[in-house]
């Protein structure tokens, strides 16, 4: 009887080397991170583009708000001398309108089931207690109708074309327009922007921010006092 020899061959199958391995890995962490970075830069770009969308709408709302009720400043359907405006600077605006169209003295009164208030005073105040004035209102010792405001000036046009920031009391009632600048800031620093821009207002006054961290926009409007100027 024959013997029967086998012969076993272990069979080669490609794999990869451990040089191989390591270069593959170090490849994959490369464009992870490369990934990575890009996408924070990203994701950074996109907040500061809503940050800054947000403190837009903050200055129009303000705005919009404000345009609205200082045209209605003076206004005196009954002649009774009573309505105009009282005091006027730089930095705020105090005006009546008689909205109840009763000509007794500035009050409040309640027009279609609202209880509307004839008095305005737009300034900015101190909203969070740390002696910085930071928000614009509408009304003495009113709530906020603009948040993260630095700067609020107005600058006033009188009959004949002269401009003043600080109109005396007999220029009050020749008041006929008023540029209105506002400059507000995001809501958060953003410690990887410093913000070297100068800001200008209407009267040419220059801002230079102390707090370089906040991203910033101003804006200027005209404003037409249609009673005031009739």
């Amino acid at each position: 009887m024959k013997h029967m020899r086998f012969e076993w061959k272990a069979s080669r199958q490609p794999g990869f080397t451990l040089v191989e391995l390591m270069i593959a890995l170090t490849l994959t962490f490369v464009v992870s991170s490369a990934a990575y970075s890009a996408y924070k830069v990203q994701r950074h770009i996109n907040s500061v583009q809503e940050e800054l969308t947000i403190v837009q709408q903050n200055i129009r709302a303000g705005l919009d708000i404000m345009a609205g009720e200082m045209r209605m400043a003076g206004y005196d359907p009954t002649s009774s001398g009573q309505y105009g405006i009282e005091a006027a600077d730089a930095g705020s605006l105090r005006f009546t309108a008689d909205l109840c169209e009763d000509g007794g003295d500035p009050g409040t009164c309640v027009v279609n089931g609202q209880s509307i208030t004839e008095t305005y005073l737009y300034e900015l105040y101190d909203s969070t207690g740390d002696e910085i004035k930071d928000a614009l209102r509408r009304t003495p010792g009113g709530s906020a109708i603009a948040n993260n405001i630095e700067q609020l000036e107005f600058y006033y046009t009188l009959r004949g074309g002269a401009k003043t920031l600080a109109p005396d009391d007999d220029e009050l009632k020749k008041i006929v327009s008023v540029q209105v600048s506002i400059l507000a800031r995001s809501a958060r620093k953003d410690y990887k922007y410093i913000d070297q821009n100068v800001y200008r207002t209407a009267s040419g006054a220059v801002i230079t921010p102390a707090e370089k961290n906040y991203h910033r926009r101003i804006l200027t409007t005209t404003l037409q006092l249609r009673n005031m100027a009739l």
